[in-house]
């Protein structure tokens, strides 16, 4: 039902047809569709705003920064400008909204992933890149700030690690790639180097933001990147 608002009173579809009928232009607006009638002044300007973009959007930025049990709801609509209605709209619970926020997370991942992926070059060369392209963050990695606060969490559990067995086969498919072009050691099975190197560049992660200090990133990487290679591709560099 149609209200319109005029000097703090509210008025009836039938009280402002009956007034504005005196003058032949209430019919015309009750009569035509909605999508006819376009819109004035202020409403003109008004983007329509797509709250669960800006509930998910701003509750990765806070559960990343401050971590998952120190942030309420009530905090995450404040910040992202909605109701705390419009949160229930679109997610359950809070362990909803951070599942969310945590897929949302790995998706912006995937920039890095597709080095990987990157066709006509040696493995070892798409790893090196790839490592290149995990720039060093003080708040760290989300995926391994969640896996330490929320692994009690069965929900999280499993996603989280859902998400490493992607990690890892994205990691062994290139490093089995690299076993057959021969820039990738074959002593050692690609799936057992890829969890490891999985594992080790979470800890780095972790060490690197407790100490504040971007190197240890880049001595992982050097360090990695030789602990892959193969001897031929060791003697050739």
């Amino acid at each position: 039902m149609l209200f319109i608002f005029w000097n703090s009173t509210l008025r009836s579809p039938a009280y402002i047809a009956e007034k504005m009928n005196r003058n032949g232009k209430i019919k015309d607006i009750f009569d035509r569709p909605l999508d006819k009638i376009r819109p004035t002044g202020h409403i003109a300007f008004m983007k329509k705003q797509n709250h669960y973009d800006k509930i998910l959007s701003t509750a990765l930025m806070v559960f990343h920064d401050r971590g998952f049990n120190d942030t309420g709801t009530q905090e995450i609509v404040d910040l992202a400008g909605v109701s705390k209605g419009s949160f229930y709209n679109h997610f359950k619970s809070k362990d909803a909204l951070g599942i969310a926020a945590l897929d949302l997370y790995w998706e912006s991942h995937d920039a890095s992933l597709k080095l990987l992926r990157a066709p006509n070059q040696p493995a070892l060369t798409r790893i090196d890149n790839y490592f290149k392209s995990v720039a060093y963050d003080e708040k760290g990695c989300l995926i391994g700030n969640f896996s330490t606060e929320l692994s009690t969490s069965d929900l999280f559990r499993q996603r989280l690690s859902e998400l490493f067995k992607l990690w890892t086969t994205e990691m062994t498919e290139c490093l089995s790639a690299g076993q057959k072009d021969g820039s990738i050691r074959t002593d050692q099975s690609a799936t057992d180097m890829a969890e490891f190197v999985i594992s080790s560049l979470q800890g780095t992660i972790l060490r690197a933001k407790a100490e504040r200090d971007p190197r240890i990133l880049t001595r992982f990487q050097k360090s990695t990147s030789l602990y892959l290679a193969s001897c031929k591709a060791s003697e050739a560099v």
